[in-house]
Parts: C-alpha cells; sequence; structure tokens
C-alpha cells in the first residue's frame, strides 16, 4: 500500500508490483493471456472537491466512505505482458480547480484492444463526478453534485446522488434510485428505472422497457421514448401540466380512470391533465402499453 498526504502534491503517478496473474480470454480473443494486477492506492482526501474517472475495458465502482479517511483507490488492470503491466501506471491527478482525476498511463504505444481497468473507489464526499469508461458497468452511490456517467455494453447504478443524474450507456439497463435533481438515461436495447425522481425526468432506449416513478411533489416534466417495451409511470399530487401518451400494438391505462381531463383517442393514446400549468410530458411506445399511475388524484 502507498498512502499519499502530501495535498500540495500535483501528481502521484503510482506503480505497485502485485501478485501478476495470467488470464485467459477465448472466444473473439482467440487464446490471448492476458496478465493482471491489483494495485491499492491511497490519496490524502480534499472535502467538497469533484471526482473524475477515466478507464477503459473495466468496470467503475465509487461509494461515499467515513468521514476523515483518505480516498482509496483499488485498481484492477490487464494487460498483455509482464512487461507492459510493469510500464502501466496508476495516476491520481488534483487538477487546479481541485478535481481529483483518476485514471491509467498506459505504456508509450497506448492501451492495446484487449488491456484495460477497473476501479474500486471509496471517498468521503466528492461534489460532481464525472465517469468514463466502456465495457463495464458504473455505480455511484451517496455522493454529492452533478453525476455525469458514460460507459457502453454494461450497465449504470446511480444511488442517492444528491443533483443531477446524466447517464449513458448501450446494450444494458439504467437504474437511478434517490437522485436530488433532474434525470437524463439514455440506453440502447436496455431497460431504464427511475425511482423517486424530484424534478424532470428525460429516458430513451428501444427493446427496453421504461419504469418511473416520481417523488409525491415532483412537478415533472417527463419524456420517455422506447420500442418493443412497456412504460409504467407514477406521478403523485405535485405533477403539473399535460402528459400525452401514444402506443401501437398496446393499450393506455390511467389510473384512477378520473385523472384524464381530456377525453381518450381510442385504446392506442391517451391525455392526461394534471394540475395548472406546468410542462408538456410525452411517453412513446411501439408494441407494448403504458400505464399511467396518478397518486393522490
Amino acid at each position: 500500500m502507498v498512502t499519499c498526504t502530501s495535498i500540495g502534491l500535483r501528481r502521484l503517478a503510482l506503480t505497485l508490483v502485485g501478485a501478476v496473474v495470467p488470464l485467459c480470454l477465448d472466444g473473439c480473443l482467440g487464446s490471448l493471456t492476458l496478465v493482471e494486477e491489483t494495485r491499492q492506492v491511497n490519496v490524502a482526501h480534499s472535502a467538497g472537491m469533484p471526482l473524475a474517472v477515466t478507464t477503459a475495458n473495466g468496470a467503475v465502482h465509487v461509494t461515499a466512505a467515513s468521514p476523515g479517511q483518505e480516498v482509496s483507490v483499488k485498481a484492477a488492470l490487464r494487460a498483455e505482458t509482464a512487461e507492459r503491466l510493469a510500464a502501466t501506471k496508476v495516476v491520481a491527478e488534483r487538477k487546479a480547480d481541485g478535481t481529483l482525476s483518476i485514471g491509467i498511463d498506459w505504456p508509450a504505444d497506448g492501451r492495446r484492444g484487449s488491456e484495460g481497468c477497473s476501479f474500486d473507489i471509496s471517498i468521503p464526499d466528492a461534489k460532481g463526478v464525472t465517469i468514463n469508461t466502456s465495457n463495464g458497468p458504473v455505480s455511484v452511490n451517496g455522493l454529492t453534485g452533478d453525476a455525469v456517467l458514460r460507459s457502453s455494453n454494461a450497465s449504470i447504478t446511480a444511488g442517492h446522488q444528491a443533483g443531477n443524474v446524466d447517464a449513458h450507456t448501450s446494450n444494458a439497463g439504467i437504474i437511478v434510485s434517490g437522485p436530488g435533481g433532474d434525470i437524463t438515461a439514455v440506453t440502447r436495447n436496455g431497460h431504464i428505472e427511475i425511482v423517486d425522481a424530484p424534478g424532470a425526468v428525460s429516458a430513451d432506449t428501444s427493446n427496453g422497457k421504461v419504469d418511473v416513478r416520481m417523488t409525491d411533489a415532483a412537478p415533472g416534466p417527463v419524456r420517455i421514448v422506447t420500442s418493443n417495451g412497456s412504460v409504467r409511470i407514477e406521478v403523485g399530487a405535485g405533477f403539473k401540466g399535460q402528459l400525452t401518451a401514444k402506443t401501437s400494438n398496446g393499450r393506455v391505462r390511467v389510473s384512477p380512470s378520473t385523472a384524464v381531463r381530456n377525453p381518450a383517442h381510442g385504446e392506442t393514446a391517451s391525455v392526461v391533465t394534471l394540475g395548472e400549468g406546468g410542462q408538456e410530458s410525452t411517453a412513446k411506445t411501439s408494441n407494448a402499453g403504458i400505464d399511467i399511475t396518478v397518486r393522490g388524484k
């Protein structure tokens, strides 16, 4: 373990020698054998600062630690050779604006396609978090500020993020629970689930269902687009504005039926007006139904 305690240190390029384990990948990579190593890095914490993590071919998991602790970074590296692994560095850099930037310095010729790194990070607090990875899941829990989360071919999960959440991935689902602000969730071939949203929700996917539950006081709006997937929306008494729901080869159901202020346009479309003012909300799908539940009406 290496412990970095100097706040004034601007760049921490830390390479720890650990157990080197060969990893054999079959299938599309043939008989390629990768060398693995896990490194542990501790970094002095600076309260109220943003966190930025960049990697590839790896997962990123960030959780809130107890106050007073250092930032704990566990990096699981994979490289084609032991020599390349030894030349690869885990880097933690405190930027001029206070952002703690965590990433990987690969050898001079850059990361090769089969190589990658996963991060497991524990941090007392972070006011704003940005994560960029590929082919690996992303999860954040118990942080503050806005979260910008990017991956591909893997899921994204954000729990109790006290701020806005902007999540993009593909071929996997997105789950956001207990956020503190607005939600943008975009994926393809994956479901989207948003629980206890207090503000605006934008959810866009294909070949996946969308479930959105708003808090009692949330005014909206919601904008939902999917195909070949069902849509379920639950709103409270604080929701305002007109919600237009449309589908094909499915039905639109509103509960209770007294929440429908405008006549339904057949079984595949409905206009629901909830409260005075507010912005326009929409929900669209195909080959599936749309269920709208209005609490407190």
